[in-house]
């Protein structure tokens, strides 16, 4: 039963980025979006140390993976602006370490909760980053350019082949000169 339910939240998951990716880039509504996505997704893991039945599990199991799809379009799309800011290296740097650290620091965490306080207090443990990356979210709102919250209009949507022409001729330029 937990690979059924497991698998399902994946499917939502995935299910709900082939919406929600075309959704914020059609309305550029890609901070409420991520907003609420990280909420559901940061505060359905932790609120498992609340139950103990098995359909509620699921609900949050689920609404992890919803939030999951929900956010990680948007996230994508403003790491992307950010790249253009800043610098791409330095923005998926910076991503990635966040992203590993707390791949590392996470589950190590839960295993010294659970080891001495069992599953509830190592599913409560999760609160402490849910907090923690909700402080960076609304800090990284605050201090990004209004047209963050706009969309990028200078950077028009191109098609694969456009791409790849002003790709190779913008790089061939570079060669050569």
């Amino acid at each position: 039963m937990p690979g059924v339910v497991a698998g399902f939240g994946e499917l939502i998951g995935f299910g709900i980025q082939l919406l929600s990716g075309p959704y914020s880039d059609r309305t550029k509504r890609y901070w409420p979006l991520m907003s609420a996505g990280y909420v559901l997704n940061l505060l359905s893991l932790p609120s498992l140390s609340l139950v103990s039945t098995l359909f509620p599990t699921m609900g949050l199991v689920f609404s992890e993976r919803f939030g999951r799809g929900l956010r990680n379009p948007p996230r994508d799309t403003l790491l992307s602006q950010a790249g253009h800011l800043l610098g791409f290296g330095r923005v998926f740097g910076l991503h990635e370490l966040m992203d590993q650290g707390g791949a590392l620091i996470g589950p190590l965490a839960v295993s010294v909760a659970i080891a001495y306080g069992g599953y509830r207090l190592g599913f409560e443990i999760l609160f402490v980053p849910a907090i923690i990356a909700m402080f960076f979210l609304v800090r990284a709102y605050r201090l990004s350019p209004e047209q963050s919250t706009e969309g990028d209009q200078s950077l028009p949507y191109q098609s694969k082949k456009t791409y790849w022409l002003s790709h190779f001729q913008n790089s061939s330029e570079k060669d050569f000169s």
